[in-house]
C-alpha cells in the first residue's frame, strides 16, 4: 500500500471512529475515553523522551503517571481546579529530581527529565483536556468531527501539494519532506471547505468565520506536527 493511500485510509478509519465516538458516547464516556487517551500518549511521550542510562527510570514513569491521572481526572471536571494539580506536578516532579540526583548523581539529566515531565503534562493532558469541554458546546460533536478534519484533511492536502508542486522546504532541520507549497495547499484548502461546512452543518456560524477558524486550526495542526518531528529529534 503506498504512502497516500495509507494516509487517506488511516484519516478516514480515525474519522469513522471519531464521529462514532462522539454521538453515540454521553459527557462521561467521553471524558473516560480522554483520560485513557492521554495516559497512553503520555506513556509513550515519556519513552520516547526520558533518559534510559539513569536508574531511577521506573520511578519516574509512575509517578510521572500518577500525576497525569491526578490533572486528567482535575481537568475534565472542574477545571476551575486547575492550578491544584498542576502545582503538586511541579513539586512531584522537582522533587523526584532531587531524589534521583541524589541517589544516582548526574543532576543535569534528572533536571531535564523532570522539565520534559512537566512539559508532556501540559502538551497532551492539558489541551486534551478540552475535549470533554466541546462535546458540552452547542453542537460540540458537530465541532470536534470539524477540527479532526482539519488536522486529518490539512496532512491530506500538504502530501498531496506538495508532491505536485513542492519546491520549497518548509523547515529542512525537522521535518525535510514538508514543503511551504504542501502547507499553502492545506491552508487553501480548508479557507475554501468553510462554505460547505457552513451550509451543510453549521449555519449559525457565518462562512468568513468559519474560513478564519479553519485556517488558525489548519496552520496550528501544522505547527503541532513540526512539535512533534522535534520532539522525535531530541
Amino acid at each position: 500500500m503506498s504512502e497516500h493511500v495509507k494516509r487517506v485510509v488511516t484519516a478516514a478509519a480515525l474519522l469513522a471512529f471519531g464521529i462514532g465516538v462522539y454521538f453515540w458516547l454521553r459527557q462521561l464516556g467521553v471524558q473516560i475515553l480522554v483520560a485513557a487517551a492521554s495516559i497512553a500518549a503520555y506513556w509513550e511521550f515519556l519513552d520516547i523522551l526520558l533518559d534510559k542510562s539513569t536508574g531511577s527510570r521506573r520511578f519516574k514513569f509512575w509517578s510521572a503517571l500518577a500525576a497525569a491521572a491526578l490533572m486528567i481526572l482535575l481537568l475534565v471536571t472542574q477545571r476551575e481546579w486547575t492550578l491544584t494539580p498542576v502545582y503538586f506536578a511541579f513539586l512531584l516532579f522537582m522533587g523526584q529530581a532531587l531524589v534521583a540526583s541524589h541517589r544516582h548523581g548526574q543532576p543535569e539529566v534528572h533536571l531535564k527529565d523532570a522539565l520534559v515531565q512537566v512539559f508532556g503534562l501540559f502538551y497532551i493532558t492539558g489541551f486534551l483536556s478540552f475535549v470533554p469541554e466541546i462535546h458540552a458546546m452547542p453542537n460540540g460533536p458537530v465541532w470536534f468531527i470539524l477540527l479532526l478534519g482539519i488536522v486529518w484533511g490539512s496532512d491530506i492536502a500538504a502530501y498531496y501539494g506538495g508532491k505536485a508542486m513542492g519546491r520549497n522546504k518548509l523547515s529542512p532541520n525537522l521535518s525535510p519532506g514538508k514543503t511551504m507549497e504542501g502547507s499553502a495547499t492545506a491552508l487553501v484548502v480548508n479557507a475554501l471547505a468553510a462554505w460547505p461546512v457552513h451550509h451543510f452543518f453549521l449555519p449559525e456560524t457565518a462562512a468568513w468565520k468559519l474560513a478564519v477558524i479553519m485556517v488558525l486550526t489548519s496552520a496550528a495542526a501544522m505547527a503541532g506536527d513540526l512539535l512533534e518531528s522535534l520532539v522525535k529529534r531530541v
